[in-house]
Order: structure tokens, then sequence, then C-alpha cells
């Protein structure tokens, strides 16, 4: 067994952590080439992943004048980050020598804390002053010893509350002891009681002894069993506008309901899922019966500002200077009903939008929205003005994924070529979204995909005219390095299966360029010859490297095609364009500028360059 390998050749590992002080007391970020494995690489991937970041955190928190310590307090406050890192992974016998070093230097080339210290006393310098002006260097030696092995494993009547099989849970006897494996190990353990019993109050309790003569450890886990206990009722002050018989509602629990502690905390979480608070103080209140515990919860509120208003700035190359405004109303009836009115004024397009969201409860867990939308485009002498008006269905299938359907009515008159024309047409999209991004405005991990279906009913023909398919994937994944960088990938299919293209309106045809697909491209420069496309493919690359907690640097990579009727897709026929971009992270969004050189680009005429600033990631 690899653990008993490990023990047996009594591991001597030396992590070598180098430490410069530049301009005061802080300290630069250390990458996986400062530490240095001589035996057993294959740990590179954990342990030095975890004390690259914790150090790093660390350090960027000293970085702060006002969090700044001496050397010393630095070298003791590491140690001790290395050495819980250690204990996580196994490594409770490890120990952590520090030496200065100084490659400049062949007095002070390998220096004790202790003689540095005299030095410092001997110079008329401070010791972060040596640091700077001397090149000293801190060096973490680590010597792992020896791992702990289980030997036992007591579950004091957990097993038969939790109705866990041991086999599932991350320790077994003979494995080595390692502290995150306890915690996951507990954590199942706590997850099972959970499901299973009905205790708001009892408590898991775990305990690890150390036998350091056998190099065994002994784990124990016990439960402080309570009474079963079931929800009875409750009780909500501080509201002022949101209705309380609703908001009771909302919560989930029902009466003579098993509770558990877990549950408790998911029914507030709900009412913080509505939006419409911004504290919520819990009580929870006991009494005995039949054997039995009753619980009555006692909620106090405090509402959050329902409504908002907000607004946008943006300037590129090709569209110029365009501005987006919005005003939202979280409660307009009292039961978290949604109002929104939202307006954009740019160089080709204007647009006006108002929409009424009416929450799950009221339609069978699935939700009711209207909408309103006025939309006029004018571009290369081409004027579209349109009346949009919809009613939709959204069901939230799980956490993660939803399905809309809707009804939508256009009326559209375009003006082409002084010669007008009117378009009526119904639109019914299905849309069906998953998304497990840690965050919309600015991702760092996380999936989300999304794919439409929409026919289209073309009312004067008395037909469909069309059928519109989209298909949109991006992933996020950060790699946690001196600088952490995140990298991100966008998909974007587009297809529209029409009989007879002549009867496809110019403005539902398929066309790229802009900051929304292939930046480096003027808005709508690649046209296919000012007819627009039936096809698409659009690939978006982007690193995002973040130097601060403010400003980040991105470098993009954008490569799509756009394809007429009859044609098949060619890797010929890929426009493509690179670029670099800044972000300047506020509390709320990232403001984006970015500069894109088109690499590709065949007879489009786009410039040499196009810049883009914006609110929020790209994707």
């Amino acid at each position: 067994m690899k653990a008993v390998s490990l023990k047996k050749m009594g591991i001597l590992l030396l992590c070598c952590l180098f430490l410069s002080f530049s301009h005061s007391a802080d300290l630069n970020k250390i990458t996986k080439k400062n530490i240095q494995f001589e035996q057993y690489s294959q740990l590179d991937t954990t342990i030095i992943k975890k004390m690259t970041g914790n150090l790093n955190f660390y350090r960027s928190q000293v970085k702060d004048p006002k969090q700044s310590v001496s050397v010393g307090r630095q070298i003791k406050d590491e140690k001790n980050i290395l050495k819980k890192v250690l204990n996580a992974y196994g490594f409770y016998n490890a120990s952590i020598e520090v030496n200065i070093i100084n490659e400049n230097s062949d007095i002070y080339a390998d220096t004790s804390l202790e003689q540095f210290n005299d030095f410092v006393q001997q110079s008329d310098e401070g010791e972060v002053e040596l640091f700077k002006k001397r090149g000293f260097r801190i060096q973490y030696n680590i010597e792992l010893g020896n791992v702990f092995l289980i030997k036992s494993i007591d579950f004091n009547n957990v097993l038969e509350l939790s109705k866990i099989d041991t086999n599932q849970l991350p320790i077994q006897e003979g494995y080595i002891l390692r502290a995150q494996n306890i915690l996951d190990a507990f954590e199942l353990i706590n997850e099972g009681i959970n499901e299973h019993q009905c205790f708001v109050d009892g408590k898991l309790h775990y305990d690890v002894r150390i036998d350091s003569k056998t190099n065994s450890a002994f784990v124990s886990f016990d439960h402080d069993q309570s009474m079963q206990s079931y929800f009875d009722k409750v009780s909500i002050t501080g509201l002022e506008t949101i209705q309380e018989a609703w908001f009771i509602k909302e919560l989930g629990l029902k009466k003579s309901q098993c509770l558990t502690k877990s549950s408790i905390n998911n029914a507030v979480l709900k009412l913080y899922a509505t939006n419409l608070v911004a504290k919520i103080n819990t009580q929870i209140i006991r009494r005995q019966q039949d054997g039995v515990q009753i619980i009555e919860l006692k909620l106090n509120i405090t509402e959050r500002k329902h409504k908002t208003v907000s607004i946008g700035v943006g300037v590129n190359t090709s569209e110029g200077l365009y501005v987006s405004s919005g005003w939202q109303h979280r409660n307009v009836f009292n039961k978290g009903e949604q109002i929104n009115i939202n307006g954009f004024i740019g160089s080709y397009e204007q647009s006006l939008l108002g929409d009424i969201t009416l929450p799950k409860t009221h339609f069978f867990n699935t939700s009711f929205n209207a909408s309103t939308r006025l939309h006029r485009e004018n571009y290369n002498e081409e004027i579209s003005i349109e009346l949009v008006n919809q009613i939709g269905l959204t069901k939230k299938i799980d956490k993660y994924t939803r399905f809309k359907t809707a009804i939508e009515l256009s009326n559209k008159i375009q003006d082409i070529d002084e010669f007008q024309q009117r378009l009526d047409q119904v639109f019914l999209p299905n849309i069906l979204t998953w998304d497990i991004r840690n965050d919309a405005l600015n991702t760092t991990q996380g999936q989300y995909v999304q794919v439409g279906y929409t026919p289209v009913w073309d009312v004067q023909h008395k037909s469909f005219g069309f059928i519109d398919y989209q298909i949109q994937g991006k992933t996020f994944f950060t790699i946690d390095l001196s600088i952490p960088i995140t990298f991100a990938f966008k998909y974007e299919g587009h297809y529209i299966s029409v009989n007879d293209t002549n009867l496809l309106p110019r403005d539902e045809r398929i066309f790229l360029g802009g900051g929304n697909n292939l930046r480096g491209f003027g808005f709508q420069k690649i046209d296919a010859q000012g007819l627009g496309g039936i096809k698409s493919n659009v690939f978006n690359f982007e690193s995002r490297m973040r130097f601060t907690d403010t400003i980040g640097i991105v470098a993009f990579y954008d490569t799509g095609q756009l394809i007429t009727e009859g044609e098949a897709f060619k890797n010929s026929d890929l426009y493509s364009a690179v670029g670099l971009g800044v972000r300047y992270h506020t509390s709320f969004f990232p403001i984006r500028i970015d500069v894109a050189v088109p690499v590709k680009k065949y007879t489009v005429d786009t410039g040499k360059f196009q810049f883009y600033l914006s609110i929020g990631q790209s994707y």
C-alpha cells in the first residue's frame, strides 16, 4: 500500500519557499517553481497548490500597509499556515526550519534566523530595509517525517442514525490519517443523520487520538442525540410591504414536518432567494409534547429597498457611444411581483422594453412573464421599426435548470431602398437553460448551456416562415498560480431553417462582427456580401489574469464563420481576431476595455483594429 511505503521509507522532503521583500514589508507571491520535491512528485498537485494558495492569500493581506508586520511575525504566521496544510495531508510529524539566505553574498548565503537577528541589531538599518537593499530571502525547509495510519474507527451509535455504508467514507482502517478526509467523512455522516432523523439540537462530534510510538491513529464519531423535532408554526415581524401569508408560504415548511437544523437553514435561504429581504434574524422556540419536540420559528425581517435605478455607458469603434438605463420594482403587488423598464440608445439600435414577472407560486410553481418591446434599427440606410408583445411561462426544473416557453407577436415595418414593407409574425420560442456559474457578471468557475428552438409563423403567408435553432455553451476554470488565471471558452451555433431565403426578413438573418461575438470586426461587417447568412459558428477564447483586487488583464482570440444558403462549413472560411483587454473590478461588476485586431478578414472592410468599452465581462 502507498501509505505503508511512505512510512517505511521515512520521507524527507525539502520544500523551498522563497520570499522576497521589495518596497516595504510586503511579500512576493510564490509559484510552483518555488517548491521542489526530492521524492514523490505526485504530491505536487495537492500539497503545493494548497501551500501556494494559502500563502499567497496571506501575503496579499500583509501588502496593505495597515496590515504590515515584522519579518519575525510573518515567518511565524507562515509556519502556522504551512503546518495546517501539512496536517491536512497527513504529515503531523512534519518539522519546519527557517533559514535566511542571500544569493548576492557568500557571507550570508545560508544564515539562521537568530544570526540574521544579530545582524539586524548590529546594523543601523531596520530589517525591512535590509531585505530591500541587501537581497535577503526566507527559505523554509520542511521535513515531512512519518505519516500516521488509521488503526481503528469507532462509530458510537452513528451508523444506526445515519444509515450510511462505511464503504462510502473516505477513511478506512490502514489509510493515511488526513484531516481533510476526516472532515469529509464527518460531513457525509452528518448529511445522513439529517436525512433520516429529526434532530434540531443534536450534534455530531469526532475525535482523533495519535500514538507517536507506533505512528497509529484512532478515530471515533459520536452524536449527542436529542428528541425528534417537528414543525408547528412560524411568526414573522418586521414586514413593511411584503404580504405575510405569501411570505410564509415561501418558507416551504408544513405543520408536523420533520425538522433538522439544515432544513431550517434551507427554508430561510428560500426567503433570501425572493430578493426582497436584507436580513433575517431567526429564533427557535422549543416545547415538549408526547415525547417529541415541537418547534416554533420566530423571524424578524428587514426588507431591502425594492426600487432601483441603473445606467450604463459604452463605446466601441464601429458603433460609437451607446447608453443603457433601467428601472426595477421588485415587489409591486406585495407578493414579489417584478416590473422592469429598460432603455437602450445606440448608433444603430434603439429600444424600450417593459416587462412584468409574477413569481412561481402564482402558477403551479411556474413563473409568468409578460413584456412589450419597441425596437428600431437603422443600418446601411435600412430602417426597421418593430413592436413585440410576449407572454411566457418559466419552469424551474431544479436548482440549475430552467425551461421557458412563450408566444410572441411581432409587428414590423421595414423601409429598404425607399420600399416599405410590413411584416406580422408569431414567434414560439422554447429555451432550455442550464447554469452552474459562480457569478454571472464575473465568472471564474462553472458552465452554462442554453438551447433554443423557435418556430416562426408568417401571418401574411399563413405558414411557418422559418425555424430558428440556437445553442450556446460556456465553460470557465481558474488555475491558482502566483497570479490567478481564469480560462473562459464560449461557443455559439446558429441555424435558420427556411424554404425560401427570399422571404426571410433581413433583420432575422445572421450577421457577425461587434463586441458580442467577433471582436476585431465592425458591427455586422461580416454579412455575406450584404445578404446575411443562415448558419454560423463562433468560438471565443479568453485568459483572464487578475493582478490586484481591482486590475486585471485579458488576452483573447475570437474566430467564426458565416454561411449562406447552399454552402457548407469550411475551415478556410473562418474570420479570426486577437486582442488584449483591461478589466477594472468594482464591487458590483468589472469595467471592460478591449482592443482587437483582425488576423483573417478576407474582403471585410473593418479597419486595422476595433476598440470596446463596456460593463461586465464579454461573456
